[in-house]
Order: C-alpha cells, then sequence, then structure tokens
C-alpha cells in the first residue's frame, strides 16, 4: 500500500505537479491510496482512507 500526496513527506509517493491525483479525480490537497501488485500494476486506488472495497478487493485474492 502507497500514499499519493502532493506534500513531499518520508515512505510516500510525491505528486508535486498534481497531474496524477487529477488523473484520479483528485485535487492536491487530497491523498490517495493505491495497492500495488507485485507485477507493478495499480490494483486497487481510492481517496478514501477507510474504503470498504479495499478489504473486500484483499479478500477476493488472499
Amino acid at each position: 500500500m502507497h500514499r499519493l500526496t502532493a506534500q513531499p513527506d518520508p515512505g510516500v509517493l510525491h505528486d508535486p505537479s498534481g497531474q496524477a491525483l487529477r488523473r484520479l479525480g483528485l485535487t492536491t490537497t487530497d491523498t490517495a491510496l493505491l495497492l500495488v501488485r507485485p507485477d507493478g500494476h495499480v490494483g486497487f486506488r481510492t481517496a478514501e482512507l477507510a474504503d470498504p472495497g479495499l478489504p473486500a478487493y484483499l479478500a477476493r485474492w488472499l
């Protein structure tokens, strides 16, 4: 799980231009959560820190 944000911070994916966040339908004040699969593809993404879809996604694969 990775956090994507426009604000630089240790351990986050930094999007200084906000372009990736905008493509996800978010603003530069939002934070997106990305679940990256072992093959490098994004398997799940959300702007909600407690998205109920994430546990369902993980339960399907684990």
